[in-house]
């Protein structure tokens, strides 16, 4: 006893509060698309990034993948292509998958995202996996 009476001298006790996520859904969607974003610019440096999901590491995938036409960045909500326009998911880089392109786009998508212009997509996809999961369950059932 003797040792904690000395801590609580040394040391003031504080109540610590945990930061709440916030308790707007547009909000909470928003900040989770840019983590998202993030952990695809930490990607562009890390190629074998991973992340803990249910207790376990797993591998990030990369939003840019190669087609006919070039490299592509699809943006994703979950593993859902998140389409920016309506039926094209993807967006076209060029031939090559350029890194500085790549950072550049990712940039303008977090600005966009952060200013609300993805806020209506962003509530689509929640709303389409919603349904998804609800008729699932249905079938299920």
């Amino acid at each position: 006893m003797a040792i904690l009476q000395s801590l609580l001298k040394s040391y003031r006790p504080v109540v610590v509060e945990k930061t709440k996520a916030p308790a707007d859904p547009t909000t909470r969607r928003r900040e989770k698309f840019v983590t998202a974003l993030k952990e695809q610019l930490a990607l562009l440096d890390n190629p074998k990034l991973t992340r803990k999901k249910r207790n376990k590491e797993v591998a990030v995938r990369s939003w840019v993948v190669s087609t006919a036409d070039g490299a592509c960045f699809i943006p994703k909500w979950g593993v859902r292509p998140l389409a920016l326009s309506p039926g094209k998911p993807g967006l076209l880089l060029g031939q090559v998958a350029d890194p500085p392109a790549v950072r550049d786009l990712i940039g303008k998508l977090v600005q966009a995202t952060e200013a609300g212009e993805l806020d209506t997509l962003l509530a689509q996809a929640v709303a389409a996996r919603k349904t998804k999961k609800a008729a699932k369950s249905k079938k299920a059932a």
